[in-house]
C-alpha cells in the first residue's frame, strides 16, 4: 500500500484529506509541524508528501529544502494559500513537483497525487533500465550514436543535434521497439530540476511547423521567468501570460484585429490574430489542415473560476459546427483563475479542419462556458461586438479551400 505523508497544521484539512485518501486505498501519515515531519521521514520516507507552505515555526519551504538536501526524491505537492507567482516559483525551484492553492478540491488533489505516483514509478523503472544498459556506442538500422563523444550519424552522415535532441535520440535508440509515456520521457531526458508543460513532447498536428519535440516551457535561473513556447509555433495549443516573442524581439505582439467584447462581465477579449497556413495568407485555410489563431485576453478582476472556451466554424450556425476547438486553456496549464488584471494573456489555438470539409465561406465564433456545464445554459453572456444570441461572438469570416489531392 502506498503511503502519503500530510504535513499541515489545520486539523480540518488533515481530517478531510485523510478520509479521502484512505478511502482511495492509501496509507496516511500526518504531522502538524516541520519538525514532526522530519522525525517521520527518519523512520522511512513515504511515497508522496503533501506539504503546507504556511507551517508555524519551520515553514514548508524550509522543510522542502531539508528534504531535498537529504537526497530524498519523493514527489511533493505543495498546499498553499499563497497565489502569487513568486511563491509558486520558489516552491518549484526548491524541488516541489506540483502545487494546489487553498481552498482546493480533494478530488483534484487525489488525481494529482495519483499522477505523480504513476510518474515516479515510470521514472524509477526507466532509470533502472538505463542504469543496466550504459553502452558507449549504440548502432541500429544505420544510426550510430557515440555516447562518450555525444555524436550521432546516420549512414555515415553526421547529425546536427541540440543537447536534449541527442539525449532523446540516444534514449530511444537504446530501447528499440519500446514505448514511453510523455511523463517518463520528460523526467528522464529533461531531468527533475525543471517544470514542464504537458505538450513538450507531442505528436504534431497537420500544419505544425516543428516536429516531435515542439514546445518547451522551463523556469530558468538565468531568465527568472517562464518563456512560454517557441516563436512561430504553428498549430499547437498554448497559452502564455507573457508572449514569448518578447524574449527574442523585445516587443510583445499585438493582435492584428482589435476587439472589445466582455464575457461574463469580466473576461475581456482585446483582439485576435489569424495566422497564415496557405499562400493566400490569413483567412484562407485548406481542408485537412489547421486554422491557427491567437486570442488576446485581459480581466477586470482575477477570476475565481476556471472557464473553458470554444471556437466554432459554421455556415448554418443554428446547427452543430463543421469544425471546432473546445476545451480548457492548455489542459489547465494556465487556467483562467490565475489570470491577473493588466497582464494580457495570449491563447494560441488551432482548429483541426476535416479533410472532407466542404469549401466555402465560414463564420468563426468564440464563446466561454463553465466546464462543468457544456450546455448552452452554461455559456457566459457576451457584451460588445457582433453576437449570435447573447453567448457567441462573431470573430469574422474565413474561407476554406479544398485540401491537397
Amino acid at each position: 500500500m502506498q503511503r502519503i505523508l500530510i504535513v499541515d497544521d489545520e486539523p480540518a484539512i488533515v481530517a478531510t484529506l485523510r478520509e479521502r485518501l484512505e478511502r482511495e486505498g492509501f496509507a496516511v501519515l500526518a504531522s502538524s509541524s516541520g519538525e514532526g515531519a522530519l522525525a517521520i521521514l527518519e523512520e522511512g520516507p513515504p511515497d508522496l508528501l503533501l506539504l503546507d507552505v504556511g507551517l508555524p515555526g519551520m515553514d514548508g519551504f524550509e522543510l522542502l529544502r531539508r528534504v531535498r538536501a537529504r537526497g530524498l526524491d519523493l514527489p511533493v505537492i505543495l498546499l498553499t494559500a499563497r497565489g502569487d507567482e513568486i511563491d509558486r516559483v520558489v516552491g518549484l525551484e526548491l524541488g516541489a513537483d506540483d502545487y494546489v492553492v487553498k481552498p482546493f478540491s480533494a478530488r483534484e488533489l487525489v488525481a494529482r497525487a495519483r499522477a505523480l505516483l504513476r510518474r515516479a514509478a515510470e521514472v524509477a523503472a526507466l532509470r533502472a533500465q538505463v542504469a543496466g544498459q550504459q553502452i558507449a556506442t549504440t548502432t541500429i538500422a544505420g544510426l550510430e550514436i557515440d555516447q562518450t563523444r555525444r555524436r550521432a550519424s546516420f549512414r555515415g552522415v553526421p547529425l546536427q543535434l541540440r543537447p536534449r535532441e541527442f539525449d532523446l535520440l540516444a534514449l530511444l535508440a537504446r530501447h528499440p521497439g519500446q514505448s514511453f509515456s510523455r511523463d517518463a520521457l520528460l523526467r528522464q531526458v529533461w531531468g527533475q530540476e525543471e517544470f514542464f508543460d504537458a505538450r513538450t513532447v507531442d505528436v504534431p498536428l497537420p500544419g505544425d511547423e516543428y516536429g516531435l519535440v515542439g514546445n518547451f516551457w522551463a523556469y530558468t535561473r538565468e531568465q527568472r521567468g517562464w518563456p512560454c513556447g517557441i516563436w512561430r509555433y504553428n498549430g499547437a495549443h498554448l497559452l502564455c501570460q507573457e508572449a514569448p516573442e518578447a524574449y527574442y524581439t523585445g516587443e510583445a505582439p499585438q493582435p492584428t484585429t482589435a476587439a472589445s467584447a466582455t464575457f461574463g462581465g469580466n473576461l475581456r477579449l482585446l483582439g485576435f490574430t489569424l495566422k497564415a497556413t496557405t499562400a493566400e495568407g490569413p483567412g484562407v485555410y485548406r481542408a485537412g489542415g489547421t486554422l491557427p489563431i491567437s486570442l488576446f485576453w485581459d480581466v477586470a478582476t482575477q477570476p475565481d473560476e476556471d472557464y473553458s472556451l470554444f471556437l466554432h466554424l459554421c455556415q448554418r450556425c443554428d446547427t452543430p459546427p463543421i469544425a471546432s476547438e473546445d476545451g480548457p486553456p492548455l489542459e489547465g496549464y494556465l487556467p483562467t483563475s490565475s489570470w491577473l488584471p493588466g497582464k494580457p494573456a495570449r491563447d494560441d489555438r488551432s482548429i483541426a479542419l476535416p479533410p472532407d470539409m466542404p469549401p466555402g465561406r465560414y463564420t468563426l465564433l468564440l464563446g466561454l462556458y463553465h466546464p462543468d456545464d457544456p450546455s448552452e445554459e452554461g455559456r457566459l453572456a457576451v457584451e460588445g461586438g457582433e453576437v449570435i444570441g447573447n453567448d457567441r461572438l462573431i470573430l469574422g469570416m474565413v474561407e476554406i479551400v479544398a485540401g491537397e489531392p
